[in-house]
């Protein structure tokens, strides 16, 4: 028999896809389960994470750099923040190769190194079942991240929400326009009246 045939690289991402992560995290000697549901559009560049409980959603973050701004939405209002930064969505698979299969997948890895290229920094691991992602792993995040292991589920090669990455009137955001117009100020202390108590 031949034996099975696996890519020797990590399958590519599609440029606008969404998805389940969860993970188990611990402090202060609790276990916390965590799920977000992400949203990438790379090729728009925008991201949309929503950070889940049952189906219920807690806050909701957009990131738009061409707004250069971050939206986040949750129990206090609405808060912006400066994001200029590219979005190359998740998991990361430019350059890793395969490793191995086992029962979640084929297992595709990368490890970064320090400057000098002696020193072995952490490694990422990246299972797929076919095209879709199933597992991550992140040798760094294994002190906090119960065996640095997030899942990967309800993987969609689409983004079916057409305004996924609209900022909502609800959320009670600030424009861009309105952010500026707040963060002015004026170049000197202003004058006191002539008369005052």
């Amino acid at each position: 028999s031949l034996a099975a045939s696996h890519p020797t690289s990590a399958p590519s991402m599609p440029s606008a896809y969404e998805m389940l992560i969860s993970w188990d995290q611990t402090a202060a000697g609790k276990t916390y389960h965590y799920t977000h549901k992400r949203s990438y559009d790379v090729g728009a560049q925008v991201y949309r994470d929503d950070q889940m409980d049952g189906e219920k959603i807690v806050t909701s973050t957009v990131y738009r750099p061409a707004d250069k701004l971050a939206y986040q939405y949750g129990a206090g209002g609405c808060t912006t923040w400066d994001f200029e930064s590219r979005i190359d969505g998740f998991p990361p698979v430019e350059g890793f190769l395969y490793n191995l299969t086992d029962k979640v997948g084929d297992e595709f890895s990368k490890t970064f190194w320090d400057p000098t290229g002696k020193v072995p920094l952490y490694r990422l691991d990246v299972w797929f079942d076919g095209a879709a992602p199933a597992q991550y792993h992140n040798t760094d995040d294994e002190a906090s991240i119960v065996g640095g292991l997030k899942r990967i589920t309800e993987y969609k090669p689409k983004i079916e929400d057409k305004d996924r990455f609209t900022i909502p009137k609800e959320w009670g955001c600030k424009s861009t326009a309105e952010l500026s117009l707040a963060a002015s100020h004026p170049t000197s202390a202003p004058s006191m009246p002539s008369a005052y108590e």
